[in-house]
């Protein structure tokens, strides 16, 4: 009778949804417009969706950023040329965050026209896209090489961290670089750059990264990093590795992960809270070789805290045959529906059913197993790539759905032949035109290999840019729905037997949880004993902010827990341990 109720409801829920699907494009007509990175914004700023990328419209490279409003309704489109030493350089924005109520921009700059970086920047841009302070960074005694990759926000206060690689010598190895900095003003805390001293000549690239919600014995949080690894003679694996958010110094050996024969590699990483299969841990998502039709497949795999464990490692041939898949965003959801996880892989697939390169999202459930319609295309004619992906979840049924930003390469007649790509769909794929839902096929994931140790890190160093004012660029609508539309639905997908639907995994709702009014309804990972439970709230810090014990009953699965309204905004631990059963909940505070 339960699973009824809740079925029911999720079916409710998506009916009645007032959303707005979308896709479109944002450029100029005369230049190449290419997309590096997306997010959506918190209800507070106000809701909507920012993109950031690079344009030469200027035959130099310029920085590119597009803020629209949920509707896919343009805030400001612009362009900005950055200069060093009063001379306009090569710039492409390559990752954005939200931070401090502004968007803070990680990328990277050269001297030649379309040609390799050699050093770092950071910006922040305001909410009306105003210009703020702006700096770069660059390795002592110089790079020939340097590609800004990914950032994050922490759960400390003024604090990002980013992510890239460098390469000190023509044709030598790439090394990763992890740098902490302060969003207002881009002052590094620590930066570091990791090299293995047992192997020489490892080529290394981190590729994306983000905090860890897992407290280590010394209270002090990791930043995971992942990214590509390759050793000489050997093919290309993926590789995990865990830093201090303190000092950068590496916490854990590198993981690395693939076949002794064949290329793998990871692009993203994303937090796994659920405790289905093995335990929580992260997601990482990229690509492998398939060694039966000689292509690539996307690849997810869901690791432990520390990168040693394997819970499951999935890969994802496309619908159609013969043709090469590639990830290149991966995120954990839980729909606040069903309360159920699932991943997402964004990416694309070389020849797709709308023609040329398709921008395509797979679903994983739980367990890393495919689920009906876990396959989903969009795109024209031409060549379209998914690059990143964001989910409103459980905020708002005008403003929840799945955002899928990317590059489009001649696909519409909008505003150029290169263009930021844009796709508002609800969360199982439906939109407002040209998108196509399938069944992937599941094939074994790559196996694992040992871990190295002996990172040693060192320093960048702090120069200063300007920035000069924006010049706005041009949109265009390929089609909109103010739905809702017919067959859309929010909730999850689950597998054909509907015997997943029967597992109740830790989580908590909502996500994350206003200070002022700090409740949250958890979810326990089995039915509870009827007994008493204890509480406990710990910062990210280590530090235990209270605890408290509360009543449950018989069969219950869920509780409501008040926080207080005294919570600084940031990243908190909750423990429920109750007759032997310990669940472990990360609350974000906001």
């Amino acid at each position: 009778m339960k699973e009824i109720k809740l079925l029911m409801f999720a079916a409710l829920i998506a009916g009645s949804a007032n959303a707005q699907y979308f896709q479109h494009d944002y450029g100029n007509a005369p230049s190449q417009d290419f997309l590096e990175g997306g997010i959506n914004m918190t209800p507070a700023n106000p809701p909507g969706h920012v993109m950031v990328g690079y344009t030469n419209a200027v035959q130099l490279n310029a920085l590119m950023l597009t803020r629209t409003n949920v509707n896919g309704a343009v805030a400001f489109n612009n362009r900005y040329s950055i200069l060093e030493n009063n001379v306009q350089r090569d710039a492409k924005g390559r990752s954005i965050v939200q931070a401090n109520g502004r968007f803070s921009v990680w990328g990277d700059f050269g001297q030649t026209p379309s040609g390799l970086s050699t050093k770092f920047f950071y910006t922040q841009i305001g909410p009306t896209g105003a210009i703020g302070p702006i700096v770069s960074y660059a390795l002592p005694g110089g790079v020939v090489e340097a590609e800004a990759t990914s950032i994050t926000v922490s759960s400390f206060a003024n604090t990002v961290y980013a992510c890239g690689f460098v390469r000190q010598v023509a044709g030598g190895p790439r090394k990763p670089i992890v740098i902490s900095l302060n969003p207002n003003t881009g002052v590094i805390n620590w930066s570091a750059e990791y090299d293995i001293t047992t192997i020489a000549g490892v080529d290394w690239t981190a590729m994306d990264l983000v905090q860890s919600p897992y407290l280590p014995a010394s209270g002090i949080p990791d930043i995971a990093v992942t990214g590509h690894f390759i050793r000489p003679g050997t093919p290309e694996d993926g590789c995990f590795f865990l830093v201090s958010t303190a000092t950068g110094i590496p916490t854990s050996a590198v993981v690395s992960y693939g076949t002794a024969t064949n290329n793998e590699a990871f692009n993203a990483i994303d937090t796994a809270m659920s405790s289905v299969p093995g335990g929580q841990g992260f997601v990482l998502g990229g690509y492998a070789f398939n060694t039966t039709n000689a292509t690539n497949d996307a690849w997810g795999a869901k690791v432990s805290p520390n990168g040693l464990a394997v819970f499951f490692s999935t890969k994802l041939d496309y619908t159609i045959p013969n043709t090469n898949s590639f990830c290149n965003d991966i995120m954990e959801r839980q729909s606040p529906i069903t309360g159920l996880f699932e991943y997402y892989l964004g990416g694309y697939v070389d020849i797709g059913v709308f023609g040329g390169n398709d921008a395509v999202v797979y679903k994983l459930n739980a367990a890393g197993g495919t689920v009906p319609g876990g396959q989903i295309s969009f795109g024209g004619p031409g060549a379209d790539r998914a690059i990143q992906l964001a989910k409103y979840d459980g905020v708002s049924p005008t403003v929840d759905g799945l955002s899928t930003f990317g590059t489009t390469i001649g696909s519409f007649p909008g505003v150029g032949q290169t263009d930021f790509y844009f796709v508002k769909s609800y969360f199982n794929g439906v939109t407002a035109c040209n998108f196509d839902i399938q069944t992937p096929p599941w094939m074994d994931g790559p196996g694992v290999t040992e871990a190295w140790t002996n990172s040693v890190p060192s320093k960048l160093s702090l120069g200063a840019l300007t920035i000069l004012n924006p010049v706005a660029m041009a949109d265009f609508q390929i089609c909109f729905n103010a739905g809702p539309i017919g067959g859309g639905s929010n909730a999850r997908i689950g597998n054909s037997s509907g015997s997943e639907q029967q597992l109740l995994e830790p989580g908590y709702f909502p996500n994350p949880v206003s200070h002022d009014n700090a409740v949250v309804t958890v979810t326990f990972g089995k039915e509870a004993v009827e007994g008493e439970a204890e509480l406990e709230l710990w910062n990210s810090l280590g530090q235990l902010c209270w605890s408290k014990k509360a009543a449950v009953g018989e069969g219950q699965t869920q509780m409501n827990v008040e926080l207080g309204n005294a919570l600084n905004s940031g990243m908190y631990q909750l423990i429920i341990r109750q007759n032997g059963t310990v669940n472990n909940y990360r609350i974000v505070v906001q």
